[in-house]
């Protein structure tokens, strides 16, 4: 074989190679993003033993072979915070560790320069006063989008997950408990709260904001 024989077959290997590479990578990020939105919707709805089971097949699942180095770091601190959540003993715990998770991801697309793309269901329509139903499909959607958002670098949807999240809970009906009250009061502080606070400081605020939507769930016997 001719010596630019082999350069050519050379190069063509190592392009090989460094498709199969990204095509890995393409892969994991989608597996990390599907099951990292089961484990938020398990621990919105209280449930702590789903939650544990799904970040345990994050935390003991090696990197990708081949991950570029700015990634590696990244990534084994997520896994990390998965860990966290399998060993957690309670919800608080849990989505503490939550948010360490979703920010590993979020800040990896942000060195990286990366705009993942994940769909997010239409937003509910207003709710009606005092239809407390409608609102609460309205928080669920809200919670759902502004993960998405900030995980996936969407301005726009995270803007509007905020708003609604911060829309006056004022039409709860009278006889609401006083603790369902308070609990309006955090989820909407914490919506204040996310837009101007630092990139890591948001995972803390998600993790806090998850805490509040299930203590509601299990107070009101009504998860999403």
């Amino acid at each position: 074989m001719l010596p630019w024989m082999f350069v050519l077959v050379g190069c063509w290997e190592s392009e090989q190679r460094e498709e199969q590479r990204a095509e890995r990578v393409v892969v994991r990020m989608g597996d990390h993003a599907e099951e990292s939105g089961r484990i938020r919707e398990a621990l919105i709805q209280g449930d702590l033993a789903r939650a544990k089971k799904l970040a345990t097949k994050i935390a003991d699942r090696p990197p990708v072979e081949g991950f570029p180095a700015e990634m590696i770091a990244r990534d084994a601190v997520m896994r990390g915070g998965a860990s966290g959540l399998a060993e957690a003993g309670d919800l608080t715990t849990a989505a503490s560790a939550f948010g360490v998770m979703s920010g590993q991801c979020a800040s990896c697309h942000l060195e990286l320069m990366v705009n993942p793309q994940r769909a997010t269901p239409p937003e509910p329509p207003e709710a009606a006063p005092g239809d407390v139903k409608a609102e609460m499909q309205r928080h669920a959607w809200a919670a759902e989008a502004l993960w998405t958002a900030w995980v996936m670098r969407d301005d726009l949807l995270g803007a509007r997950a905020l708003h609604v999240l911060g829309e006056a809970a004022d039409d709860r009906p009278a006889d609401a408990p006083q603790a369902a009250r308070e609990l309006d009061a955090a989820a909407h502080a914490l919506a204040k709260a996310f837009p101007t606070a630092q990139w890591e400081e948001r995972g803390q605020l998600y993790g806090q904001m998850i805490v509040v939507c299930a203590t509601c769930h299990l107070i009101s016997e009504q998860a999403p």
